[in-house]
Formats: C-alpha cells, structure tokens, sequence
C-alpha cells in the first residue's frame, strides 16, 4: 500500500520543489494524535456535526459565512469527504448508521473563557440548526452531545439498538459514560 502511495505522489513531487513534504506512513494513534495541540486543556469546547449527501449552494454559503462569523479565533468548521470503503460497507453490518454520506461537516466550537462559552454554544446550535435543513437526518455519534441524546433520532431504531447492545456488551458498567459527564462538569466549570 504505500508504494501505490508513493507512485500516486511522485509526479506531484517531480513537478516543483516543496516547502515541505510531511507525506508517508505513520502509526494509526500517531495520526489521531497529531490535532491534539489545537485542544489544549483549559478549553471550553461544545461541538456539533452535519452529515450531507452533497453539499449544494445554500450549504456552502452558510458554511462560508459561517467561517467569517466566528465567535472566537479557535472555532473551527472542518469540512470531510466520506464515501469510500466507509460506504462500501453494508449500512446493516454496523452501529454507524451514517455510511451513505459523503460529506460531514464538524462545527467545532471553543472558547478560552468560560465567559464566551454560552455565546460559542448557542453560534454552534443555531448554524447546525440552519445547517440541518441541508443535511441527512441524524448525528455522528462522535460529535452528539447531551442535546443529542435520543438514540433513535440520531441513529435510526436498528442502529440505536445495535448501539445500546454494544454498550451493554463492552461498558455495562457505564464507564464511558461517567467519563462523558465528568468531561461535562469540567467543561461547565
């Protein structure tokens, strides 16, 4: 796999001198790790995300006007291809309910105050709701919140329930759960 990389790469390569060239393979964890810094703790966070089947006009518009609208200088809008071996994967064989789309948006909301927070939260709820009425119903599990609680309005009924076997199977005691809550009273603090 990574020589198909490289062979992709070489003529990119061979068509300018780069400033830098960070491309090659890395451990998945490192890979994970390396938006860490831009989360450093003390943050007060508060996140949403919006899958779409296609992003059409009047998204990008709101997304754009969105970015120039930033309640502080560390809110981020991550826009994310999906599609490929995530869709390739029978929607019924998982928990993740969201394989048909092609593109998630992450609103991504944090503050440096704990004074900016409750202006950062509503900024992140109202341009997910304008955002919604583009979008495919439900939530990426990662980015639900306490709003976002409803098994089955994120998921659909097959998959919350997958999603609650799973809970009970790997975390019957809660664990991850607790850990959820306690990351809510620090972020509340």
């Amino acid at each position: 796999m990574a020589a198909a990389g490289e062979r992709i790469l070489e003529p990119i390569r061979r068509a300018s001198t780069a400033l830098a060239d960070a491309v090659g393979p890395m451990p998945y964890t490192q890979w994970q790790q390396l938006l860490d810094p831009a989360a450093p703790p003390g943050r007060h966070n508060y996140w949403k995300s919006v899958n779409f089947e296609s992003l059409g006009d009047e998204a990008i518009d709101l997304l754009c006007s969105a970015a120039e609208a930033r309640p502080t200088p560390f809110t981020e809008l991550h826009v994310q291809h999906m599609g490929g071996a995530v869709a390739r994967v029978p929607v019924s064989d998982t928990a993740f309910a969201h394989r048909g789309a092609q593109v998630f948006v992450n609103l991504i909301g944090s503050a440096g105050e704990a004074s900016d927070f409750e202006r950062l939260r509503t900024w992140v709820r109202n341009l997910h709701t304008q955002l919604s009425s583009h979008a495919l119903p439900g939530r990426m599990p990662n980015f639900a919140d306490r709003d976002d609680q409803d098994l089955i309005a994120r998921f659909g009924k097959d998959h919350a329930r997958r999603v609650q076997d799973l809970r009970g199977r790997y975390d019957p005691g809660g664990l991850f759960a607790r850990a959820r809550q306690a990351g809510d009273a620090v972020s509340k603090a």
